[in-house]
């Protein structure tokens, strides 16, 4: 097992290293990451360091999903030594966008990426079984009833809980502070735990309209704002984006940002 682990190991550190050379002698301008961040920041890192080791100006770094600093013991603490080679961060909740600016790190709130792709869910099925993740969030907004599990090993299970500060496991419960969405984390997660859930959600409409009703204010938390993006200065066109998506808000960012 652990030998089998060390292969991938090397190869995602001969990967690495082959995507830092690959970017430093490509010269780009702006440089965007897209979450993994075990990946993406130690990217940015060694990037940066390439670039002050052969004492050249280096590219902007954006980096789009924000650490979920929220969900763990001290995780803000470690925002600050982000901004040594992130230069922008790309925020999809809306909370995250003011700690990170408190904590010396400039960033934007776009909005969560799956405003853009609502899937219809909901003409096919009347509740649906899911693990924790993005798929929680979709059905939600796709007005979809939903319940969460998740399974772990034993000391994944004692690591979350000792480090999590948020009692949920789903992010719209997590947004709403709210069980609105019955959870089955863990050791609860067992066959039996899960039918009974499950029964109980499918014949229970009063259930299913509270979750229902719940998408709404949960669309609210992760919608921005509507805001105008002005092109003229950097494009020399009077015109805007004819829609504020997530993608576009960043996009627009990435090219109204002057290096400082």
């Amino acid at each position: 097992m652990e030998g089998e682990l060390r292969v991938f190991i090397v190869a995602g550190e001969v990967k690495l290293k082959e995507t830092v050379e690959a970017a430093f002698h490509f010269r780009p301008h702006v440089v965007v990451t897209v979450d993994s961040k075990g990946f993406s920041f130690r990217l940015l890192k060694q990037l940066r360091a390439r670039y002050d080791q052969d004492r050249a100006d280096g590219p902007i770094h954006f980096h789009y999903v924000a650490p979920s600093f929220w969900a763990w013991k001290g995780g803000e603490a470690r925002l600050k030594g982000l901004s040594k080679f992130v230069d922008h961060l790309f925020c999809i909740l809306q909370n995250e966008e003011a700690v990170c600016r408190s904590n010396g790190l400039a960033a934007t709130f776009v909005g969560h990426p799956i405003l853009e792709d609502v899937l219809e869910l909901n003409m096919a099925s009347r509740v649906a079984l899911c693990t924790s993740g993005t798929v929680a969030m979709e059905l939600q907004l796709a007005r979809l009833p939903c319940l969460v599990t998740y399974r772990a090993h034993f000391l994944t299970e004692w690591f979350i809980r000792f480090k999590s500060k948020i009692p949920y496991i789903s992010l719209p419960n997590i947004l709403l502070d709210s069980p609105v969405i019955p959870e089955a984390p863990f050791q609860t997660c067992t066959p039996a735990k899960v039918a009974f859930l499950l029964k109980e959600l499918m014949n229970n409409v009063e259930l299913q309209q509270q979750q229902i009703l719940a998408a709404e204010k949960v669309m609210e938390l992760i919608r921005p704002s509507i805001r105008t993006v002005d092109y003229s200065e950097q494009q020399g066109m009077n015109r805007t984006p004819p829609t504020y998506s997530p993608s576009m808000i960043a996009a627009s960012t990435i090219l109204g940002y002057n290096q400082r």
